[in-house]
């Protein structure tokens, strides 16, 4: 058998995929880009948008390939994933993070998704969103087949919807497929995500030398809401009113306060001044309701749930907390 160099038609589809697309971009101007009439503008950059999904298909399948064959191992890389990330200056974040989704859409389960984004109905943010939504769902709560409507109805919505609105509709999905599971997975991914964020839950605060302390935290949800309400009571202009105090006051259209600061300070800085009230005033009776503008905090929720049924209910700001919370 001969064992002499393959030639140029029997090399992989891939490679000379890669080829055809170096000498067709090489031959391309891409600076006469202004020529483009404004119907072929409209034409032409849907279009690429859809080709670069349908290229980052085939850039996921060589990844997780790449992946599976150790292509790193002869140069002493921790991963096929930094290997990527030396080769291409990619950031190690981003190459893991592309090497998952990879590994992802290689399962059987998200054939819908893989076979979307390599036809270009998909964008890559999309795919990810979508898979993370699916793989969420819990395994004994969701049969396969299920989880598989669930998968081609989000496919379907991804033409109407960007990435941000569908993880939003990943997380309802089942309410419209399968009402009488949904409650009960919402109530465990509320209950893990609450549990996540006590768990996580961090405060630091430093001096700056010139009068001022900085501080970072991160709380839950439901806290975070507690906080803003507060916050805003404080800021309120009838409250201003009541106390006489107009410091860092500004009309509900921006307009400049006593202070003169106007515009996106003004609401900034209102809140840090209410931030320090709501702690000078806490060891006498908590957050003020001098005009009429007393914190609260408004849970909806059922019969059923104050009664002690395992559901969720929902803040007056849009956030779900677990009806134990």
């Amino acid at each position: 058998m001969d064992s002499g160099p393959s030639t140029s038609s029997q090399r992989h589809p891939l490679l000379c995929l890669v080829g055809q697309l170096r000498a067709v971009l090489d031959a391309t101007d891409a600076g006469r880009a202004w020529t483009l009439t404004p119907s072929e503008l409209t034409e032409l950059l849907p279009e690429l948008t859809r080709l670069k999904a349908r290229l980052a298909a085939v850039e996921l399948a060589v990844a997780a390939e790449a992946d599976r064959a150790q292509v790193g191992d002869p140069v002493g890389a921790a991963n096929t994933a930094a290997w990527w990330a030396h080769q291409t200056r990619m950031t190690q974040p981003a190459a893991r993070s592309a090497m998952r989704l990879a590994r992802t859409l290689e399962a059987d389960r998200h054939r819908s998704v893989r076979e979307a984004l390599a036809a270009g109905d998909l964008l890559v943010a999309q795919a990810r969103v979508i898979t993370d939504a699916v793989d969420a769902l819990p395994p004994d709560l969701v049969e396969e087949q299920l989880r598989d409507r669930a998968e081609k109805d989000l496919v379907v919505l991804a033409a109407e919807h960007d990435a941000k609105a569908l993880r939003i509709l990943g997380q309802r999905v089942l309410e419209v497929l399968a009402p009488e599971v949904a409650e009960e997975v919402e109530r465990r991914l509320l209950e893990q995500e609450e549990r996540r964020a006590r768990e996580t839950a961090r405060f630091s605060m430093s001096a700056d030398g010139h009068g001022s302390v900085h501080g970072r935290f991160k709380i839950p949800a439901l806290e975070g809401a507690m906080l803003r309400k507060h916050l805003e009571a404080i800021a309120a202009p009838r409250h201003r009113a009541a106390t006489g105090d107009t410091t860092g006051s500004a009309d509900a259209d921006g307009a400049d306060g006593a202070d003169g600061v106007s515009g996106p300070v003004a609401r900034p800085l209102r809140l840090g001044q209410a931030f320090c009230e709501y702690l000078r005033t806490r060891d006498r009776q908590g957050t003020p309701n001098a005009g009429g503008v007393a914190a609260t905090v408004t849970v909806t929720m059922s019969l059923a749930a104050l009664l002690g049924a395992e559901t969720a209910a929902g803040l007056d700001t849009g956030e779900r907390i677990s009806a134990a919370q």
